[in-house]
């Protein structure tokens, strides 16, 4: 173990003098062996050696763990394996685990084949980032401003709850949201505290004041009520260790339903768009999905304008996406250079252009200028994935000829940036 993690060690520190600024990370998966019982058994040692570009970056045994539970999901760390030299701080580390099944068997050939292809790369995103819990004491004024403009938006005895919903703060365990809810108070309409009583929910509700702001036909009142949401926030991690607050935020709307019954999410209509849409995608991708979750988030959070991550088809975006996981499958940077992949649907096209020159993007902007481009026309999605950018485009046209040249203008730009044409298949 101390051989290979100086060599290791070694090899991280000569990548990091070729490219000081650059993440450099390798891992090894090895098979091990524990003497349990008069016997050896079997198990999987991985060693990773990475460089920290800053001082509060961190890569400890639990990221490895979910990072192999990604792809078996029975796994754990072998109790007292852990032998780790440096592990955070702006130096380079060398970390050292060894991983057995919980059912006690062994690992297989595919599966060691698995890890030792995927897990430089999945690491990579695993490096956390350690931040300081957020104080920010919360705006009386623009409490009161809130109150006023949900109470404007009831004119009806018929309405709806007006809610707003705003992120608070964020401890070392949880999350905390602000509910601004106001509502017309019925004949029989149940205290806010008593509702969140009589319901079953995995968050915390507090009901922390109530007032009224108006009234309906001068007899019944409008009711204003802040209320705290606290969630545990493990739930809500990323794969990078960032935290998901649409994906939290989500989970309070969902909560809140059970709690009070039908509302308006006066603040979250994009939101709630952006999340449709890309459910709707995650369920046509189906298998494709399998190991690729964390990715689709990017690729989708990237589009832009960002209004396209409300308006476009989800069958577009999913022919998207599968061209994207085709240029990862075809290991296309073997050797370098550009790469065109593209489909032509019937209302749109779509392409993906790969290459290892992240000015190329500045180049295809300048040919795609040129054919024209109406507003909302095409979207653009920008992914870096194995440190090698790819640039996704989606053409909201069912026309034959502006699909052409909408794909010559694309060649046309790598041609130019690169001084030969990309390797392009439909």
């Amino acid at each position: 173990i101390i051989g290979m993690g100086h060599v290791l060690r070694k090899q991280v520190q000569e990548e990091e003098e070729r490219d000081p600024t650059g993440r450099h990370l390798v891992a090894k998966v090895v098979r091990s062996g524990v003497h349990q019982g008069g016997g050896v058994r079997t198990v999987l040692g991985i060693l990773v050696g990475v460089n920290f570009l800053k001082d509060n970056e961190s890569l400890e045994e639990r990221h490895i763990l979910k990072a192999v539970q990604n792809y078996i999901p029975g796994a754990q760390v072998v109790e007292g394996s852990v032998v780790c030299s440096g592990t955070r701080g702006g130096d380079t580390s060398t970390l050292y685990v060894e991983i057995e099944k919980i059912s006690g068997l062994d690992f297989t050939v595919e599966e060691l084949h698995q890890l030792s292809k995927a897990l430089p790369h999945d690491l990579r995103d695993r490096v956390e980032h350690m931040m300081h819990p957020i104080f920010m004491p919360r705006n009386e004024e623009e409490v009161m401003r809130n109150m006023l403009t949900l109470s404007n938006q009831i004119k009806y005895l018929r309405d709806i709850p007006q809610v707003m919903i705003s992120f608070d703060e964020q401890t070392d365990t949880q999350l905390s949201f602000c509910v601004t809810m106001v509502r017309v108070l019925r004949q029989h309409s149940a205290p806010i505290p008593e509702l969140i009583a009589s319901t079953r929910c995995p968050v915390d509700f507090t009901c922390e004041a109530s007032r009224v702001v108006g009234h309906v036909r001068r007899k019944y009142a409008k009711e204003a009520t802040i209320i705290h949401v606290r969630l545990r926030k493990h739930r809500f991690l990323r794969r990078d260790n960032r935290i998901d607050l649409n994906k939290a935020r989500q989970v309070v709307v969902e909560e809140l339903e059970k709690v009070i019954g039908e509302f308006r999410d006066y603040n979250g209509g994009m939101i709630s768009k952006q999340n449709e849409l890309l459910c709707a995608v995650r369920d046509l991708l189906g298998d494709d999905l399998k190991h690729n979750d964390f990715l689709l988030e990017n690729f989708f959070y990237s589009l832009n304008p960002v209004v396209m991550r409300t308006i476009l088809e989800a069958e577009h975006l999913a022919s998207l996406f599968k061209l994207l996981l085709r240029t990862l499958e075809d290991g296309f940077f073997d050797g370098g250079g550009s790469v065109m992949r593209s489909c032509a649907l019937e209302t749109a096209a779509c392409a993906i252009v790969t290459a290892d020159q992240p000015a190329l993007r500045t180049a295809l902007d300048r040919e795609l200028k040129k054919i024209n481009l109406r507003p909302l026309e095409l979207a653009t999605t920008f992914v870096n994935v194995y440190d090698t950018p790819r640039l996704g485009y989606i053409l909201r046209s069912g026309d034959p000829a502006r699909q052409r040249q909408f794909f010559e203008a694309l060649e046309l730009g790598v041609a130019r940036f690169t001084g030969c044409v990309p390797a392009h298949s439909l």
